[in-house]
């Protein structure tokens, strides 16, 4: 295949990469800010007496931040492909790798730029945290779903 075609992919693949990363920090912290305004307005702002409102607020809240759940997801999806794509394309050139996986399949480590080994915390997989912690605040949803008519009849 053409190197310039080659470096333009390769270009673009990076370019992908940038975009998807930062939707991916930003989705969670979109889902936290709003989250959080939505329990404060159900639990300070709506009466007990209208527990049913509370429980529309918090249903809208639960079906939001399963929504952005899964846009997290997608452009993980999406980042993992391009990660991918540039290591073909690093392979196809036949030149030396950057890392972009904490932890990569079978690393020959001579065939990368600068390697580092994950210690400590990074091991983790910082999506896999955010998707997490999406999970555990749909759990609160649920929760609160089921104690507000008991709380507030």
């Amino acid at each position: 295949m053409d190197k310039d075609v080659l470096l333009a992919q390769y270009k673009e693949c990076w370019a992908h990469i940038r975009e998807h990363k930062r939707f991916i920090w930003e989705i969670p912290t979109i889902t936290a800010t709003v989250g959080g305004a939505f329990v404060a307005v159900a639990f300070i702002y709506v009466p007990s007496s209208q527990w049913l409102v509370r429980e529309l607020l918090l249903a809208f809240g639960l079906i939001l931040t399963f929504c952005l759940l899964i846009a997290t997801i997608k452009h993980r999806y999406f980042t993992h492909i391009w990660q991918e794509s540039i290591i073909k394309i690093e392979n196809e050139l036949g030149v030396k790798k950057v890392q972009t996986f904490t932890k990569g399949p079978n690393r020959d480590y001579k065939d990368y730029w600068y390697t580092k080994d994950a210690k400590g915390l990074e091991h983790f997989s910082a999506h896999d945290t955010l998707v997490r912690g999406m999970y555990a605040i749909m759990f609160l949803y649920v929760v609160l779903l089921v104690a507000v008519p008991l709380i507030c009849t």
